[in-house]
């Protein structure tokens, strides 16, 4: 009798092991999105009685109602936690992002990605996303790249992932001559384009998904084909490589 409370006793703590080690008791993680218009008067009152800096007549709060009464508030670069307590909104900490003004003559222009993305339990990061547009002769490219920042709970910014590709569209002119048109099959332009899934796998841990397209122009004079390209990479937020391991096209910076 006792042999055999012994192997129970045994087996049930390699059950709670396995439990520990594979995260089956912790809540999956997700990238939650901000949104507008669901603040109702009542709570919009309470945000901006906390924080008036939010209220200016040109911002437009978006809003993530998370479990537990924890509400987070963006607007323009500035992200705000707030907590429910006894039917009244609590400030518990802001962060603001750096922003560089906006170069029209230089086409670049900058903006805070209005999602969170979890780094762990009830810790989040923030991206702001840099774009470029190009102009060519009869095409050009639009450029995003990321740099993410974990949101300390001090009201302190982490520099997680810097410059990192996010998307590019970019359309180049394949036909110059008679010949060209009339093989071009009314298709005259190169075009390739990439996009990122990010995905939360493990507590410090994201999975990046990039997807490449390549279509080219009957009369293009490429060495390339027209293809498509996937990679998919886990990102270790401890240890973050200064870029991701992509093929160099894909890595589009803009021309120099």
């Amino acid at each position: 009798m006792i042999e055999k409370f012994r192997k129970y006793h045994y087996a049930l703590i390699a059950f709670i092991g396995v439990l520990t080690i594979t995260g089956l008791n912790a809540a999956p993680l997700k990238i939650l999105d901000f949104k507008s218009n669901q603040l109702s008067p009542l709570v919009q009152q309470q945000v901006c009685k906390n924080l008036a800096s939010l209220c200016h007549e040109k911002s437009t709060l978006l809003s993530i109602a998370v479990d537990h009464g924890e509400l987070w508030i963006l607007s323009q670069n500035k992200i705000v936690q707030f907590k429910q307590q006894h039917h009244q909104l609590k400030l518990q900490q802001q962060w603001e992002i750096s922003i560089p003004e906006n170069d029209e003559f230089a086409s670049v222009s900058h903006y805070i990605y209005p999602k969170l993305f979890p780094v762990a339990q009830q810790r989040y990061a923030i991206a702001r996303i840099d774009e470029y547009s190009e102009t060519y002769s009869e095409g050009g490219a639009h450029i995003e790249r990321a740099s993410f920042y974990g949101l300390r709970t001090d009201g302190q910014l982490k520099s997680l992932i810097n410059n990192y590709p996010f998307s590019f569209n970019r359309i180049i002119r394949a036909c110059f001559s008679e010949r060209d048109y009339a093989t071009s099959d009314g298709n005259c332009h190169d075009e390739d384009q990439l996009t990122l899934d990010i995905r939360p796998i493990n507590p410090m841990q994201w999975q990046f998904r990039y997807h490449y397209n390549l279509k080219l122009s009957p009369a293009s004079d490429s060495q390339q084909k027209s293809h498509q390209g996937n990679r998919v990479i886990n990102i270790d937020l401890t240890h973050i490589p200064t870029q991701p391991d992509i093929p160099e096209a894909w890595n589009f910076h803009g021309q120099d």
